[in-house]
C-alpha cells in the first residue's frame, strides 16, 4: 500500500513539474532571476518559490508569481494540468510591463478546484477576447481590480448564457425595419449594452427584455427560457408568429409577460404554466387556439390576466375566478361562477363580446370592493329575476366607474331608483342617466361630483326624488327642471350653485320639500313661491338672497318649517306669517329684518322656541 501511495505522489509531482517548467520556458523577462534559480528539473516543485503543495497528495495547491515583474506567456494546455490548484496569483501593479496572454476560457475550464483567483494589475482589456467561462463550483474569491475591464469577470458566464439566448432571438428575427437589433445586438458588445436589455448591477444577469413596438417579424426561440433571472419579458406590438416555446412558461422569476398584439399561434392547453412569481400575463390579440389551461388558475401571485381576441374555445377554468390575488380578468367565455366574489382584489373585469351564457350571479358585487370596471356587453347573459337583482349587489362596488350590459337578453325591469349616497364618486353625472325614462329616484348626495347639473335630468319624467346635496355642483339650476311634474323633494343643498332661481322652479306645484341651502344663490325671492301649495318644508338658508320676504309665503297652509337664515333679506316680517298655523320651525336669523314680533304669532301653537 505504501509503495502505491509513493508511486501516485511521484506521478502527481512529475505532472505538476512539467506543467510549471513549460510556462517557465515562455517567460521572456525575469529581472530577479528567481525562477531560473529555483524552478529546475533537479528539485521538487514543492520547494520552489511561491509553490505550496498539498501535504498528502504533494500536488501543487497554489501558484503566486504576482510580484516578480515577469513578462511572457502562459500555455493553458500545460498550466491547466495543475488539477489540484486552489490559489492562482498572476497579479502585478504595473500594467504596462505585464504582458501575459492567457486563453482564460480554456484555462479555467480545466482548473475545476480553483477557489481564489487574483488577476490584479493586468491589461485584461487587451489579453481577453470574448468572454471568460469560469465554471469552477468552488471559486469563492475573484480579484480583478486595477484592470481595464469594461465588465466584471465574475459575471462573464452569466453574460454568456444571456448572450447566447439573445443572439438566438436575433437569429429568429427575419425582418427588423429599424435595424436596431443588427446595429446594437452583436457578439462583440456586452448584452447589458444592447437596446431593450436591462441587467442586474451586481450579477450582470439579464433581468428585463423589452423590444415592443418595433414592427419585428420572426419567431420566438426556446433559448429565451434560459434567461433564468428575467423578471420582465415584453415582445408586444410586433408581428411575431409561430408557437410560444414551452420554456417561456417555466421562468420562475418572471413577473411581467406581454406577447400581446402579435401573430402568435398554437395551443395553450398542452403548456405547463409554472410561473410561480408572475403578476401579469398579457397574451391578447394573437391567434392562440384551443382551451385555456387550468394551471393558470393556480398561479399564486397572478394579478392581471388578458387573453382576449384569440381563437380560444371551451369553458373558462373555474379556478381563475377563485383567485384572491387577481385584479384584472379580460375577455373570456363560459359561465360566470358565483364564487367570482372570491377574487376580492379584482379591479378590471372585461367579459364583453364573448360567448358567456347563463345567469349573472346575484352576489356578483358582494365582495368586489375594488371593482372599477365591469363589462358584460354582447353575451348571452340573463338575470335570475325580472328585477335584475344582481344590480343590488353592485352597490357594494363603491369604486365602480363603468358597467356595461348592452347586447344581452336581459328581459327585466330596471330599478326605479339609483342610490349611491356617501361614496367618493367624482366627475359629472353621466349623460346616459337621461335615458332612464322610468327612473323615479336619483340619490347621489355626499360625493365629490362636480360640474353643472345636466339638462338631461329633465328627461326623467317620472323622477320624484332628486338628491344631489353635498357635492361640488356649480352654475345655475336648470330652468327645465320646472317642467317636470313629479318632483316631490329636490335636495340641492351644500353645493356651489349660483345665479337667481329660475322662475320655472315655482311651477313645481306638487313639491313637498326642497333644500337649496348653503349655495351662492342670489336675487330676490319671487312672490311665485306662493304657488307651492302643498309644501311642508323650505330651506333657503346660507345664500345671498336679498329684498323683502315674500308675503305669499303666508298662504302656504301646510308649511311646517322654513329657514331663510343667513341671507341679505330685509324689511318687516310679513303679517301673513300669522296664518301659518301648522308652523313648527321658523328661522329668520342673520338677515336685515327689523320691527316687532307680530301679535298674530300667538296663534302659532306649534311654533318651537
Amino acid at each position: 500500500m505504501l509503495i502505491c501511495l509513493v508511486a501516485a505522489a511521484s506521478k502527481n509531482i512529475a505532472t505538476d513539474q512539467k506543467s510549471l517548467l513549460a510556462p517557465k520556458d515562455h517567460i521572456t523577462y525575469a529581472p530577479t532571476n528567481l525562477l531560473t534559480q529555483n524552478w529546475t528539473s533537479n528539485t521538487s516543485v514543492c520547494t520552489g518559490i511561491s509553490i505550496p503543495c498539498d501535504v498528502n497528495s504533494h500536488e501543487v495547491a497554489a501558484l503566486d508569481i504576482s510580484q516578480f515583474n515577469l513578462q511572457g506567456t502562459i500555455i493553458p494546455n500545460t498550466t491547466g494540468n495543475l488539477r489540484n490548484l486552489k490559489w492562482l496569483g498572476l497579479a502585478y501593479k504595473l500594467l504596462d510591463i505585464f504582458n501575459f496572454k492567457i486563453e482564460l476560457s480554456f484555462l479555467f475550464g480545466k482548473l475545476q478546484k480553483i477557489k481564489n483567483l487574483r488577476l490584479t494589475g493586468n491589461p485584461l482589456d487587451r489579453i481577453l477576447s470574448g468572454s471568460i467561462g469560469i465554471e469552477s463550483p468552488y471559486i469563492t474569491k475573484l480579484i480583478t481590480t486595477s484592470n481595464l475591464l469594461s465588465f466584471h469577470v465574475a459575471a462573464a458566464s452569466n453574460i454568456t448564457t444571456g448572450q447566447q439566448a439573445l443572439l438566438a432571438l436575433k437569429a429568429h428575427i427575419s425582418y427588423d425595419p429599424t435595424n436596431l437589433l443588427a446595429q446594437n445586438s452583436t457578439s462583440n458588445t456586452s448584452v447589458c449594452n444592447w437596446i431593450g436589455i436591462t441587467c442586474n448591477v451586481n450579477s450582470h444577469r439579464v433581468t428585463a427584455l423589452n423590444i415592443s413596438s418595433l414592427n419585428l417579424q420572426g419567431t420566438i426561440p426556446p433559448q429565451l427560457g434560459n434567461l433564468s433571472s428575467l423578471t420582465t419579458l415584453n415582445l408586444s406590438h410586433n408581428k411575431l408568429s409561430g408557437d410560444i416555446p414551452p420554456s417561456i412558461f417555466t421562468m420562475h422569476k418572471l413577473k411581467f409577460l406581454d406577447f400581446s398584439d402579435n401573430q402568435l399561434s398554437g395551443s395553450l392547453s398542452s403548456v405547463t404554466f409554472n410561473l410561480s412569481s408572475v403578476l401579469d400575463i398579457r397574451l391578447d390579440s394573437d391567434k392562440l387556439s384551443d382551451e385555456i389551461p387550468h394551471e393558470i388558475g393556480y398561479l399564486p401571485n397572478l394579478e392581471n390576466l388578458v387573453l382576449g381576441f384569440n381563437n380560444l374555445v371551451g369553458v373558462t377554468p373555474a379556478a381563475i375566478f377563485n383567485m384572491s390575488t387577481v385584479k384584472e380578468i379580460y375577455r373570456f367565455s363560459g359561465t360566470i361562477p358565483s364564487f367570482i366574489t372570491n377574487a376580492s382584489k379584482l379591479v378590471y373585469l372585461d367579459m364583453g363580446t364573448n360567448s358567456f351564457s347563463g345567469i349573472i350571479p346575484n352576489t356578483i358585487g358582494n365582495n368586489l370592493r375594488n371593482l372599477d370596471w365591469l363589462d358584460l356587453t354582447y353575451n348571452c347573459l340573463t338575470s335570475l329575476t325580472l328585477e335584475l337583482s344582481f344590480l343590488s349587489s353592485l352597490t357594494n362596488c363603491k369604486k365602480l366607474r363603468f358597467l356595461g350590459l348592452t347586447g344581452n337578453p336581459l328581459d327585466g325591469v330596471l330599478p326605479t331608483s339609483i342610490d349611491l349616497e356617501g361614496n367618493k364618486l367624482t366627475g359629472s353625472i353621466p349623460v346616459t342617466f337621461g335615458r332612464l325614462q322610468k327612473l323615479q329616484g336619483l340619490y347621489l348626495p355626499f360625493n365629490k361630483l362636480a360640474g353643472s347639473i345636466p339638462d338631461h335630468l329633465c328627461h326623467l319624467a317620472r323622477l320624484n326624488t332628486l338628491g344631489l346635496a353635498g357635492n361640488k355642483f356649480s352654475g345655475s339650476i336648470p330652468s327645465c327642471l320646472g317642467n317636470l311634474t313629479s318632483p316631490r323633494s329636490p335636495d340641492l343643498g351644500s353645493n356651489r350653485l349660483t345665479s337667481v332661481l329660475p322662475s320655472t322652479f315655482w311651477n313645481l306645484k306638487d313639491i313637498l320639500f326642497f333644500d337649496l341651502s348653503s349655495n351662492s344663490l342670489d336675487g330676490p325671492l319671487s312672490l311665485d313661491i306662493g304657488n307651492l301649495k302643498v309644501v311642508i318644508g323650505i330651506n333657503l338658508s346660507r345664500n345671498n338672497f336679498s329684498g323683502d320676504i315674500p308675503s305669499t309665503i303666508g298662504g302656504l297652509k301646510d308649511l311646517q318649517n322654513i329657514s331663510l337664515a343667513c341671507n341679505g333679506l330685509e324689511g318687516l316680517i310679513p303679517e301673513s306669517f300669522g296664518y301659518l298655523t301648522g308652523l313648527e320651525i321658523l328661522d329668520l336669523s342673520n338677515n336685515k329684518i327689523f320691527g316687532f314680533i307680530l301679535i298674530s304669532f300667538e296663534k302659532l301653537l306649534y311654533l318651537k322656541s
